[in-house]
Formats: C-alpha cells, structure tokens, sequence
C-alpha cells in the first residue's frame, strides 16, 4: 500500500481513477498520477503495474491499453480479475442475444 492512498475500505484515493474491478482479493484500477505517485506505488507490496503510458494526451489510454495488449503476462493477470467471455442473455422478448464486456473496463461509450 502506498501511504493514504488506499482507505480502509479498499478504494484507491488520492489521485484521478475508474471504479475498481475485483476478483476475490485482487483489483484493476485504472489511475492517472503523477511521477511522484508512480514511485511510491512501484514495488509496492501486493501492487502490480501491468501496463502504464508517460501522458501525451486524450491518447494515453490507447498507449496504455496498447502496452497492457502487447503483455502476455500482463494480461493473463488482468483476465483473471476482468473476464471479457463472451454471455447469452434473452430480452424482454424472449430473443437471444450475445454479448461480451469492452476490452477496457469501466469504458464508457
């Protein structure tokens, strides 16, 4: 844990973030920080960085997601807290439909 940047309910504080995504114990969060707030949170215990992307713009996240994407390992991990399977649901009309989470959670359309 950084300092003051997790509460105790388990939110992430203290810098720009999407909601968590959990899976048991383990979480996704999406952050925008500074180089400050990356260095107290790299090697941190219990924290993983799967991908980041220096800012340059309404881009980075293409540049992070893109990194995340080119990271087999990286994204083992964030499959196992993400799972984007494919679901069948039926409408109020009894139709049946298809569809899959987008590759970036909490992505809003």
């Amino acid at each position: 844990r950084s300092p003051g940047a997790v509460s105790d309910d388990g939110q992430i504080v203290g810098f720009a973030s999407t909601p968590a995504v959990r899976a048991g114990v383990a979480a996704l969060v999406y952050v925008r920080m500074t180089d400050d707030q990356a260095k107290q949170w790299r090697g941190a215990a219990g924290v993983t960085i799967l991908a980041e992307a220096k800012h340059t713009g309404v881009e980075t996240p293409d540049d992070v997601y893109a990194a995340l994407a080119s990271d087999s390992l990286a994204m083992a991990k964030y499959d196992a807290v993400y799972p984007r399977s494919e679901v069948i649901w039926k409408d109020d009309a009894g139709v049946d439909h298809t569809s899959a989470a987008p590759f970036r959670f909490g992505q809003m359309a």
